[in-house]
C-alpha cells in the first residue's frame, strides 16, 4: 500500500487526525514527512470508523467562555480531575486522573494517575505542573480549579501561596466557565483514548493509560484553527518525532533487555516482546508479555502496526501490508 498511503496511515492514527490534519501536521512536526496526499488517500483516511470515535463530539456543556483568560504561556494552569473509572487500572491500581492545561496555549500538562483525589494529592499535582512549566522557562502565577469540596479549604489556598507562590482560584458553584478549557480537553483526551483502546482491542481498564498516551498526541496537534502545534506555542520549539515516533497505542513491540535481565550468554533472551502503552517524558512505556510488568525504553521496534491500521477501515478501500508501519527507531 505504500504507493497509495504508505506509513502515513500509522502516523495518522498515532496523531488522531484526518488526512487534511496530517498534511498540516507535517509542517509543524519535525519527522512527519508524508508529502501531498491525493484525494482518494484523504478519503480513505477520513473514512476510518475508529478515527470517527475520536473526532465525533457532543455539544459542550461549557459553551460559555471565561470572561478573562491568560494570554501569556505558562501564566495560568486550569486543573480538573477525571474519574472514577469503572475498574482499577491493571498497571497502577488507580481510578482517577488529575489533568492540567495551559490556559493561553491549550498545552496539556502531563496527567497524574491517583487512587484518590484529596487536597494533598492535588497540591502535589500543582507542584508537578509548576515544575514542568519551569523547565520551559515559564512562571506560573495562577491555578484555576472547580468548586469540588477538596478545594474549599483556606489552608490549601494558603499552602499554594506560601509554598508554591501561586494564587489558587476556586470557581463558584455551577460556574463551569472557570475550568471550561480543561473540561473540554478532558472530553478530547477521552475520545482519543477510547478510539485507541478499540483499535488495540483493550478493555476499559486501560482507559487511564490510553488518556496518558492521548496527552502526548494532543500536544503535537494545533489547537482549533491554529497552524502551530500546542507544543510549539508553549515551548517555542517545534516538536521533533524523528527519533521517537508516536507508535500506535497497544501495538506489539520488540524491546532490548537490560544486561542484567538477559540471562546466560546464548540463552536467547536479548530481546522481549510487549504491548506499547505510549511515550511519556522521552521514554516508551511497554507492558512485557511474560512478566506483565511495565518497563521503560528509549527505543522500541513496532511489530504489528499494520494489523491495527486495518481495524476500522472500510473493506476494499485499502490493502494494508507491512510497509504501512511507522519506520522503526530501534
Amino acid at each position: 500500500l505504500r504507493s497509495l498511503v504508505g506509513s502515513e496511515m500509522c502516523i495518522r492514527d498515532s496523531l488522531s487526525t484526518g488526512g487534511a490534519g496530517l498534511m498540516k501536521a507535517q509542517g509543524g512536526i519535525i519527522g512527519v514527512n508524508v508529502g501531498r496526499l491525493a484525494q482518494p488517500v484523504i478519503d480513505a483516511i477520513d473514512s476510518n470508523a475508529i478515527r470517527a470515535m475520536s473526532t465525533s463530539r457532543r455539544r459542550s456543556s461549557t459553551a460559555t467562555k471565561a470572561a478573562h483568560r491568560a494570554t501569556v504561556p505558562g501564566h495560568t494552569i486550569v486543573v480538573d480531575g477525571w474519574g472514577p473509572t469503572r475498574s482499577f487500572s491493571p498497571i497502577d491500581g488507580c481510578c482517577y486522573q488529575l489533568c492540567g492545561v495551559d490556559e493561553a496555549t491549550d498545552w496539556p500538562y502531563e496527567p497524574s494517575n491517583s487512587r484518590t483525589h484529596n487536597a494533598d494529592v492535588y497540591f502535589s499535582f500543582f507542584a508537578k505542573c509548576i515544575t514542568q512549566a519551569r523547565v520551559h522557562d515559564h512562571s506560573v502565577k495562577i491555578i484555576k480549579v472547580d468548586a469540588a469540596p477538596e478545594f474549599r479549604s483556606e489552608a490549601l489556598k494558603e499552602r499554594c501561596t506560601n509554598e508554591l507562590g501561586v494564587l489558587l482560584i476556586v470557581a463558584a458553584g455551577g460556574q463551569h466557565e472557570t475550568v471550561g478549557k480543561m473540561e473540554k480537553q478532558q472530553d478530547t483526551l477521552t475520545r482519543i483514548a477510547e478510539a485507541s483502546l478499540k483499535r488495540a482491542r483493550k478493555g476499559h481498564a486501560f482507559i487511564l493509560e490510553g488518556r496518558l498516551d492521548a496527552r502526548e498526541i494532543l500536544r503535537l496537534k494545533p489547537s482549533g484553527n491554529d497552524d502551530v502545534s500546542r507544543e510549539q506555542r508553549f515551548t517555542g520549539r517545534a516538536p521533533d518525532v524523528t527519533e521517537q515516533p508516536p507508535y500506535l497505542f497497544g501495538c506489539k513491540v520488540l524491546i532490548h533487555e537490560d544486561e542484567q535481565a538477559r540471562g546466560p550468554k546464548g540463552s536467547g533472551t536479548r530481546t522481549s516482546e510487549g504491548t506499547l502503552l505510549g511515550l511519556r517524558a522521552g521514554v516508551y512505556h511497554v507492558l512485557k508479555d511474560e512478566s506483565q510488568k511495565v518497563v521503560k525504553r528509549r527505543y522500541v521496534r513496532p511489530l504489528d502496526e499494520d494489523v491495527l491500521v486495518r481495524r476500522g477501515t472500510p473493506a476494499g478501500s485499502l490493502m494494508v501490508d507491512g510497509e504501512t508501519q511507522t519506520p522503526a527507531n530501534g
